[in-house]
Order: structure tokens, then C-alpha cells, then sequence
């Protein structure tokens, strides 16, 4: 019975993931705006608990926060509108200079290998044409009659046309605005009461955990969205500056829509980008403005990605990038447009959770920005595939980081002592132990190899520069310092002998801690080969410390 039970298990996970993702998209209606708010809760709990330690009651400060916040909204969404709408006005003004770019980008292509097979597209086309509609004997061809379709107008209806749709559409987003709202201030007067069902939701078993996972979403929900509005701010606040002084119109709307827009990842800049730019287009007669706004728009994005992100961010997300391209996707089917934009924090709080329970610690490791492998790990199973190129750079970019000692310590002998434990256990057969041990030192060899040429590139830069300033002074006339006597030659270190009691992993050990010994003693390696009474008698005779 237990054993059916396992078999089943991936089954009843499957149609339990299933039913979930059925039951958010058939109640989106209520769900979309309880976790818009749940976000704006997170913004804005911060702002609140900063004037709730300023002595101001707490409702107080819910009341002024939230108020503050969505009129500010209210008021972008008034501008933008009313821009819209001076923009969609002054449009056909341009209609001159939108067709003379149309046709120049047109002229351009004349000639080419396209316009060709455009040609013999239309030849082959107008010749077909021709074959189906052969006149008749009689020298005309017989015309069919054209079916008239009688529409009622869209206005006649009661209710409808364009402005029943529009008023519609304005009613439902109201509607969900004041909904949101409502949540919002809901959710920041009960805060420490929501917290506290959460915890009693969990149990005593599960506080622990629960709590450091409420407070690890909190915390990197809460500084991803306050950043990111930080950070997209000042991005409008430049990109608007910059237009003005180039002498785009509309800069105030130009600047707001790409501070929204760049809160939907990966897309947002780039749809922030393309209207202005085409505006540019279509407004200025030269290139050259058009091209100071595309060149404003890529500076503004280095600059943005580069300095501003890792100076404000200081942490990532948690979130691999691939994991949140997918997961992007995957909001956006099931929720649309507001799916898009709160795609990733609700990535966020999914990893952290899942992250924090052990029975759902794969989606973490799948969805995760830190690999769960251990060093010694990756570097074992690039042995395993023979994949020694990969191994090698792996080392490289190891040593960079750290010193040689802890490089051997936490990679390469544990790889050693797991393909040990492999071997045993069957899984490796002994000619690949072999082959892993002596790729493993040969790895280091010739990493060490490297390095040392790197060393001495530096002792015969160092030794260059001494030369060149001794050829300076006697130039100049100036006697050199005599040179110091010679050290003596340090005395040789003690004898020490080794000798490894199996093959494999303890005669790799052995050569690698006779390489970080280096002149400190005298280390020598003994063959395992040889017996043990010829060991015990080279140690009577040699008497090693």
C-alpha cells in the first residue's frame, strides 16, 4: 500500500498543480486586484511603518500614505490621457513628413534582390490571373452579381457604438481601481492581524519557518518594488529632461510611459523605446534629432542597467533569469496585461515559500538563482561526461576567487574521494576512477603551469622596470647603490615520506599535498606498489621526521 501510494504521488501533484492553475484563471476577477493590492501593500508598508515610528497613528498614516500614493496615480493617468489626446490631435500635421520617410525607406530597397522577387511575384500573379478569367466566345466575360449586405448601425442600438464600449471599459476599471484600493488600506490597518492568522495557520511545528518566509518575501518583495519605482523614476525624470532639450513634444508623456513600462521586464524598455523614437521620425525633418533620441534612449539604458540597478538593488531577486522568462510568460497567458506587470514579485514570493518548505524545495532549485551544486560537484560530473575543457576553465575561475590550498581542500579532493565512494559502490567502474583521478591532477598541473607563467610575466615586468630606472641613473649620473650580500641558501626542509595504502584517491591526495608543500620539506612519495616490510625498511634507513 505504501508503495502505491509513491507511485501515485507525482500523479496527485500533477492534477493538484492543475486544479490551482484552473482555479486562478476562472477567478482572476477576484484574485487579480487581492494581489495588485497584496503589492501595493508590500510598497507601501515600509513608508507607513516609517511614519508609524514617527508617533503618527498608524490609521493616520494608512489614510495619508495610501491617499498620497493613488492620487499621484490618478493624476498620472489624467496627464497621460490628456496628452494622449493633444497627441492623437496634432497627428495629421505630420502626415506630409510621415510620407516622405515612407517612401524614403521604400527608395532605398528599389533595385534590390526583394523588389525582384516582388516583381516576379506580381508577373507570375497578374499571369494566372489572366488563365483563370479566359473571355468567352462571344468576347465577354460574364459578370457576376455582388451580394449587397445590409448592417445595422453600431449607433442605433441603445447602448452601444464606441461610447457604450468606452464607458464600459472606463466603469470596470474604476470599479477594479477602487477595489485595489480598498484591499490596500485593508490590508495595511490589519497588517499584524493577517500576519498573525498566518502564523496560526501554520502551527506551532511550522513558526520557525513561517515566520523567517513572511519576513524574507516582505523584505526582497518590498525593496525589488520600492527600488524598481526608484529606479524607473529617475530613468523618466532624465529621459523626459533629454527630450526637451532635444526638442521632442510630449516629453512629460514620454517620460511617465517609460517609467511604467520599464516595470514589465525584458518588453518594457523596448516598447518605451520604440514610440518616441518613431515620434522622432515622423516630427523632425532631419536625422539628426532622431538619432540623438535613439542615442539618449541606449545611453540612458547602460547607464540604468550598469550603475544605477547594482547601486540601488545591492541583491538580486532570487529569481534565475530563465526561470522568470517563464514565469513571465506563464502570468501572462493566465492573467494578461496585469499578469505581465506583477510577474515578477509573485515569482519572488513563490521561490522564497517554496524555498522555505522542504516538500517543495525542487521548485526552488529549478526556479532558484543559486545552483544548488556543490563545487566538488560540478567539477566531478564535467570528469564524469570527459568533459575536461569545461573542468579545467571551472578550476581557472575557481583559483581566481580563491587560493590554491582551499581550491584542492573544497574541490578537487572531495571529487576525488566521491569518485572513490562511486567506485565502491558500483556506479564506476576502477579504469574510470582512474581516469578521473589522473584528469584531476593533470588539471592541476597544467593550471599550475599556467599560473606560474603568469608569475613570471610579472617578475619580468618588475625586473624591466628595475632596469630601465638603473639605465635612468646612469644617465642622470647617479652612482648605484652597491647590491647586498647574498643571502644564505635557507637549509633544506625535513624529510617526509609518504606512501598511499590504496591506489587512486590516496596517490592523488599524496602528489597534490607534495605540490602545496612545495620547498617547505622534503616530501617524497613512495610506490604503493611495494610491500609493506620494503616501506618499513626504507623508513629504518632513511629515518624521515
Amino acid at each position: 500500500m505504501h508503495s502505491l501510494n509513491r507511485k501515485l504521488f507525482p500523479l496527485i501533484n500533477l492534477v493538484t498543480v492543475l486544479l490551482l492553475v484552473g482555479v486562478l484563471y476562472m477567478a482572476k476577477e477576484v484574485l487579480m486586484p487581492l494581489a495588485l493590492a497584496a503589492l501595493f501593500a508590500f510598497m507601501l508598508n515600509p513608508l507607513v511603518t516609517f511614519l508609524h515610528r514617527r508617533k503618527l497613528p498608524r490609521g493616520l498614516a494608512v489614510v495619508v500614505v495610501t491617499a498620497f500614493v493613488f492620487v499621484v496615480l490618478g493624476l498620472v493617468g489624467w496627464v497621460i490621457g490628456r496628452e494622449f489626446r493633444a497627441l492623437a490631435e496634432e497627428l495629421p500635421s505630420y502626415k506630409e513628413n510621415i510620407t516622405e520617410r515612407v517612401t524614403s525607406f521604400r527608395n532605398a530597397g528599389k533595385g534590390g534582390v526583394m523588389d525582384k522577387l516582388a516583381d516576379l511575384k506580381r508577373t507570375i500573379v497578374t499571369s494566372t490571373q489572366e488563365d483563370a478569367n479566359d473571355p468567352t466566345p462571344g468576347g465577354a466575360t460574364e459578370e457576376k452579381p455582388v451580394p449587397v449586405v445590409v448592417k445595422e448601425s453600431e449607433a442605433a442600438t441603445p447602448g452601444g457604438g464606441a461610447t457604450g464600449t468606452f464607458m464600459d471599459h472606463a466603469g470596470g476599471v474604476l470599479g477594479t481601481a477602487a477595489t485595489v484600493l480598498l484591499f490596500t488600506i485593508f490590508m495595511l490597518l490589519r497588517q499584524q492581524e493577517l500576519r498573525n492568522r498566518v502564523m496560526r495557520l501554520a502551527g506551532f511545528r511550522h513558526l520557525t519557518v513561517a515566520t523567517r518566509a513572511m519576513d524574507e518575501v516582505g523584505d526582497k518583495v518590498s525593496r525589488y518594488l520600492l527600488m524598481q519605482g526608484l529606479i524607473n523614476g529617475i530613468y523618466g525624470v532624465l529621459l523626459g529632461i533629454g527630450f526637451y532639450f532635444i526638442g521632442l513634444p510630449y516629453v512629460v508623456l514620454w517620460g511617465v510611459l517609460a517609467a511604467l513600462f520599464r516595470f514589465i521586464p525584458y518588453v518594457g524598455p523596448w516598447i518605451a523605446a520604440i514610440l518616441p523614437s518613431a515620434l522622432s521620425l515622423a516630427v523632425f525633418d532631419g536625422w539628426m534629432q532622431p538619432l540623438m533620441v535613439i542615442g539618449l534612449i541606449t545611453s540612458l539604458e547602460l547607464f540604468t542597467n550598469m550603475i544605477l540597478e547594482p547601486i540601488l538593488y545591492g541583491q538580486s531577486t532570487g529569481v534565475s533569469d530563465f526561470a522568470l522568462l517563464v514565469a513571465i510568460a506563464f502570468w501572462t497567458w493566465l492573467w494578461g496585461p496585469i499578469g505581465l506587470v506583477m510577474a515578477t514579485p509573485l515569482t519572488v514570493c513563490i521561490v522564497v515559500l517554496c524555498k522555505h518548505v522542504p516538500s517543495l524545495e525542487s521548485v526552488e532549485i529549478l526556479m532558484g538563482d543559486k545552483p544548488e551544486m556543490k563545487p566538488y560537484m560540478i567539477f566531478f560530473q564535467r570528469l564524469v561526461a570527459q568533459d575536461e575543457l569545461e573542468a579545467e576553465e571551472f578550476i581557472a575561475r575557481e583559483l581566481k576567487d580563491k587560493d590554491t590550498v582551499t581550491v584542492v581542500d573544497e574541490t578537487i579532493m572531495p571529487a576525488i574521494a566521491l569518485a572513490r565512494r562511486e567506485a565502491r559502490a558500483g556506479r564506476l567502474t576502477p579504469a574510470e576512477q582512474k581516469r578521473i583521478n589522473e584528469s584531476a591532477d593533470a588539471l592541476l598541473e597544467r593550471v599550475d603551469a599556467a599560473r606560474g607563467k603568469e608569475l613570471q610575466k610579472e617578475a619580468d615586468k618588475l625586473r624591466a622596470k628595475e632596469k630601465k630606472k638603473e639605465d635612468a641613473d646612469e644617465a642622470a649620473g647617479i652612482e648605484p647603490e652597491p647590491e647586498p650580500e647574498p643571502l644564505p641558501a635557507p637549509p633544506a626542509g625535513p624529510l617526509i615520506l609518504g606512501r598511499a595504502l590504496q591506489e587512486g584517491g590516496d596517490d592523488s591526495a599524496l602528489r597534490l599535498l607534495d605540490r602545496l608543500l612545495g620547498d617547505t620539506v622534503n616530501f617524497e612519495t613512495l610506490s604503493s606498489a611495494r610491500l609493506s616490510w620494503e616501506f618499513l625498511q626504507e623508513v629504518e634507513e632513511r629515518k624521515p621526521r
